[in-house]
């Protein structure tokens, strides 16, 4: 490398056979005197190393020319090699210089490749030419790669919670060149559940460089499948990112069906009872379930006999699956000589699992039942599974005074006692006059597996306004 100068051959013309110094001049106007030497132009430094340069990038440098000689010509520049479409003149401030002047060309490498490029930069003003190397190395661009690009959790987190697992994401600036500052971003309509610990934002890369982001998840309702996004940018170094998805659960929540029940009208000392169901509504499994009547159970009149408690201590289930609820009975029994109406709560609780509640309602009445149903009990035999029998009730006004619109209803213990079903109901809404009668048809058809053939419900008629009532007892045997 090193700089190299075109040959120029200087005439000096002396006093002997021709001209005076003296004589020479500019066209010989006013006898102005013209230096008639040649420019010699000079390049600094020479050689030009760029040094190292990403693909992506430009290295930038600046080279003086100076005249030592006379005055120059229009001065011009460009690049001569296999390598000169990797250098450019940037700026070029030369025009002709003067004896002993100086300007600057301000370079430019752009490497298109990797490894070294060699040209050599030409300067010139037509009369005298300088050659000086130039030289550069290729280098690759910064660019930012992620080890995994989608992770799905493999443990399902409840609502609420932070998930047991994490995922952390390792980003790497595999160029040759270091990144810019780091720049994260998250997206999705679920990216404020998935919080991140970003050791990457802010921070620049060196080659082969890390740093990690660890992603959890803290999913809030509803429950469902939730996912989001992020990326991570630089310039120079590009853009890489990944996807994350994740199962939210809902937590175990017990539930009592029917949500409420009114057990209607009873005189002191006469029980009715009714088949309450728990169910866990939630996604993962209940503590063992509790039961409960709080209070002191509409002044004990409500209560969960003991043996018909089938929820105690009893882990229910997620939603869908078997063992996903169980049962019990309360019975709603008033005390003699109360006639108030009666209320209570039904709860149940489990840890996981809340609590579940179902509101109960009943309303004592006198001991006296002025409503005669007849037959009494109602007794349909032994029927064949499949098949159907009819029996006919008859509602009796004993009192003196015209009832209310009367209501019927039959009390039902467990699933299988749907096997009585009303056809036909001339007594509801009915209004009854002193001794007249109404009539009810009722059908037993017992269907399904019996594992327990008896049947048993109890038939009650009654109205509010004034008082009455009348109950009666229907039994049945499917075989």
């Amino acid at each position: 490398m090193g700089v190299m100068r075109a040959a120029v051959v200087l005439v000096v013309l002396g006093a002997c056979g021709g001209q005076s110094k003296d004589a020479v001049s500019d066209g010989g106007i006013d006898g102005a005197i013209v230096d008639p030497s040649p420019a010699v132009l000079a390049v600094a430094p020479a050689p030009v190393d760029f040094g190292m340069a990403a693909l992506d990038a430009a290295a930038t440098r600046k080279v003086t020319v100076s005249n030592s000689g006379g005055p120059s010509g229009s001065i011009f520049a460009h690049f001569e090699g296999a390598d000169a479409d990797a250098f450019y003149i940037d700026v070029n401030q030369c025009a002709a210089l003067a004896r002993s002047g100086t300007c600057d060309i301000t370079l430019l490498f752009k490497p298109r490749g990797l490894g070294p490029k060699v040209a050599k930069l030409v300067v010139s003003d037509g009369t005298d030419t300088v050659t000086v190397d130039v030289g550069g190395n290729g280098l690759a661009s910064a660019a930012l790669t992620i080890d995994t690009t989608g992770y799905t959790f493999t443990i399902p987190t409840v609502l609420g919670a932070t998930s047991q697992e994490q995922k952390t994401f390792t980003i790497t600036n595999q160029g040759s060149v270091a990144t810019g500052t780091l720049g994260g971003t998250a997206s999705g309509a679920n990216a404020t559940e998935f919080p991140v610990d970003d050791g990457c934002t802010g921070q620049i890369l060196q080659p082969n460089g890390t740093c990690t982001m660890t992603v959890r998840f803290k999913p809030v309702a509803p429950r469902g499948t939730k996912a989001m996004a992020f990326t991570m940018s630089a310039m120079p170094g590009g853009t890489t990112g990944a996807s994350v998805t994740a199962q939210a659960l809902a937590p175990a929540q017990l539930s009592i069906a029917p949500a409420s029940f009114d057990f209607g009208f009873a005189p002191g000392g006469y029980a009715r009872q009714q088949v309450f169901v728990v169910s866990n509504l939630g996604d993962v499994a209940s503590g063992p379930v509790g039961m409960s009547i709080p209070g002191g159970g509409g002044g004990g009149a409500f209560t969960i006999p003991t043996g018909s408690d089938g929820c105690h201590q009893k882990v229910l289930a997620p939603t869908g699956m078997a063992g996903n609820t169980c049962s019990l009975i309360a019975v709603y029994l008033p005390m003699p000589g109360v006639t108030a109406a009666l209320t209570a709560t039904l709860t149940a609780n489990a840890s996981p699992g809340g609590t579940g509640t179902s509101m109960l309602a009943g309303t004592a009445t006198s001991n006296n039942a002025n409503l005669s149903i007849t037959p009494n009990p109602g007794d349909y035999g032994a029927v064949s599974v499949g098949s159907a029998k009819p029996l006919t009730f008859t509602v009796q006004n004993l009192d003196s005074a015209t009832t209310g619109p009367l209501t019927t209803s039959i009390r039902r213990i467990n699933a299988n006692d749907n096997d009585f079903k009303i056809t036909t109901d001339n007594c509801a809404n009915t209004t009854l006059a002193a001794n007249a009668t109404c009539t009810i048809d009722i059908t037993f058809a017992p269907a399904g597996t019996l594992s327990n053939p008896n049947r048993a419900v109890g038939l009650s008629v009654y109205s509010q306004v004034p008082v009455n009532w009348g109950v009666d007892t229907l039994q049945g045997l499917g075989n």
